[in-house]
């Protein structure tokens, strides 16, 4: 059964200053540094695009991998539609961002991105929304292949949604982190360097939910 948690306590939105923009390369950076001990990525990258950012490590030699996606100000927007952009994100339709990758941009791709990374205005945040996001009852209505749903709040207010998926040998382990900050950080693992089309390379994915709640809910996903 799910755990009773709460929504993190946040600021009014008239008193709160907007977030810079996340990097990608910095948010990559950050994940590595949190993965356990003896963990080694073997391959990486990283998109960024607005208050949206994130990576991929391939982990367990190739065969598995974690990702993250953090969001500012999530709490103080529309968080339906940046659930959508998570989603878009992890389907692989984020602008990638690689070293190599110095083509410059076309007029439309210049013009598109402008529009994404337009600030937004701050609105107050829509709780009822949020709880719904943030519900195992939601999931499993709406995940059919969910094999696992709990709830916490961690010691600074934060609250995680902890889960697993399981689509024939494929399996996706995610926490999702929603902080009093207003930040979200989700970060999910698969036993398959493919998540979206798989197959599956390994038994089990290389974290397990505890890490990846631990890796989520760290203190240095702070702005």
């Amino acid at each position: 059964a799910a755990t009773a948690a709460a929504l993190p306590r946040f600021a009014p939105v008239a008193s709160v200053r907007e977030a810079a923009a996340p990097d990608g390369a910095a948010a990559t950076e950050q994940l590595t540094k949190l993965l356990p001990a003896g963990e080694r990525p073997s391959g990486s990258r990283h998109w960024q695009l607005g208050k949206d950012a994130g990576g991929r490590l391939l982990l367990a030699g190739g065969k598995g991998e974690v990702t993250v996606n953090l969001q500012r100000d999530f709490a103080y927007s529309d968080v339906a539609a940046r659930t959508k952009d998570m989603e878009k994100d992890l389907a692989g339709k984020a602008a990638q961002r690689k070293p190599a990758d110095q083509r410059p941009l076309t007029k439309e791709e210049a013009r598109a991105q402008a529009e994404q990374t337009a600030p937004k205005k701050l609105v107050k945040p829509d709780k009822a929304a949020l709880r719904r996001i943030y519900s195992c009852a939601t999931l499993k209505s709406t995940t059919e292949d969910l094999r696992s749903c709990t709830t916490a709040n961690l010691p600074d207010g934060s609250l995680v949604l902890r889960y697993e998926t399981r689509t024939g040998s494929l399996i996706t382990r995610t926490a999702d982190v929603l902080r009093p900050d207003a930040t979200r950080v989700v970060v999910t693992a698969s036993n398959a360097k493919d998540t979206k089309h798989g197959p599956a390379d390994l038994a089990t994915p290389p974290l397990n939910l505890a890490a990846l709640a631990k890796i989520a809910g760290n203190p240095a996903w702070n702005k």
